[in-house]
């Protein structure tokens, strides 16, 4: 009797804990086509593509995306099912990432970058007219023997766009456009309340100290801080999305979220560069983080470099280089 009463104890117990068990929840995204991600990252013609994602989970799951030239088919969805990406026609490059997470375990995540690279075709001269001040090029192209040269232009030429960055004066040039945007050496840091702050590169409990720095009229940066502004190095990864090196290494974010900057010995991670609507630079870091990097008030020490959820909003950065 004893060894039958213990035998069925032990056959609730046994049914009770498999019934209790919750299975691990669990997120992968892949292409349509079966193909991985390639680096967390999709590659969009300028006229726009059409892509499907595939999402396998077993719980809840929401998918977000900032920019309003992607078209999320789906945004909610419980277990697997089929994300259709649809971008539009572009008329300048451009890039956002697109995050997919948990509803019920938002730290479960996974995210992928969207770049969609847009060529600026040389326009050929005119058959018309081929010293049209419009289609002139840099260099005074060889005449034709039956052109004869004007003695006085006509009318005063328009502004050529490739020169825009060359119209600042000065000994630094204030970068805050993506046409401007190519690998070298500058300044790193951004406008808070009125007030320029530009990095010393001296990271302190995951944010990177600043220095507020004024513009001389000669265009010389000039601080009466300690700390002087420290040298970055941008190291071209792919279109719009560069390696910033400080002296103390590359760079990174460990996660989403304030105070998560670090400096790492390798290029673990790049950072994508978009336009902000009211000038400078968006920052987001490429990969399965969603995290951006911006200027903020938010520290006892003033004004920082610092890292937020891609989802936060911040002041923009900027850059600045010598003007050679």
């Amino acid at each position: 009797m004893t060894i039958t009463l213990l035998l069925i104890i032990l056959i609730s117990f046994s049914a009770c804990s498999h019934e209790d068990q919750t299975p691990i929840p669990y997120l992968s995204i892949t292409l349509e086509d079966g193909g991985e991600l390639n680096e967390r990252m999709i590659n969009i013609p300028d006229s726009g593509d059409m892509v499907n994602i595939i999402v396998n989970s077993n719980s809840p799951w929401q998918a977000e995306c900032a920019a309003e030239w992607v078209d999320i088919s789906s945004t909610s969805g419980t277990g697997d099912g089929i994300i259709r990406l649809s971008i539009d026609h572009a008329e300048k490059s451009r890039s956002t990432v697109v995050a997919i997470h948990l509803t019920e375990y938002a730290q479960i995540k996974s995210s992928f970058d969207i770049i969609q690279h847009v060529s600026t075709p040389e326009t050929p001269p005119s058959e018309d007219n081929p010293l049209q001040p419009d289609d002139t090029p840099d260099d005074t192209p060889e005449q034709k023997p039956n052109d004869t040269p004007n003695e006085e232009p006509n009318e005063e030429p328009k502004d050529n766009p490739e020169e825009e960055e060359n119209t600042q004066k000065g000994k630094y040039i204030e970068i805050n456009k993506l046409s401007q945007l190519s690998a070298g050496e500058y300044y790193i840091g951004g406008y808070q309340d009125g007030a320029l702050h530009l990095a010393t590169g001296d990271m302190h409990i995951g944010h990177c100290r600043t220095s507020r720095y004024t513009i001389a009229e000669d265009g010389d940066l000039v601080t009466s801080e300690s700390y002087a502004a420290a040298t970055v190095t941008l190291e071209a990864a792919t279109e719009n999305g560069y390696y910033i090196r400080f002296d103390g290494g590359y760079l990174s974010a460990t996660a989403a979220g304030a105070g998560k900057l670090v400096l790492t010995s390798d290029k673990s991670k790049y950072w994508l560069f978009s336009t902000h609507a009211n000038g400078g630079f968006v920052v987001r870091q490429q990969g399965d983080i969603d995290v951006q990097i911006i200027i903020s008030p938010k520290a006892k020490d003033g004004a920082l470099l610092r890292s937020v959820a891609g989802e936060e909003e911040g002041n923009a950065i900027v850059l600045f280089r010598k003007n050679e």
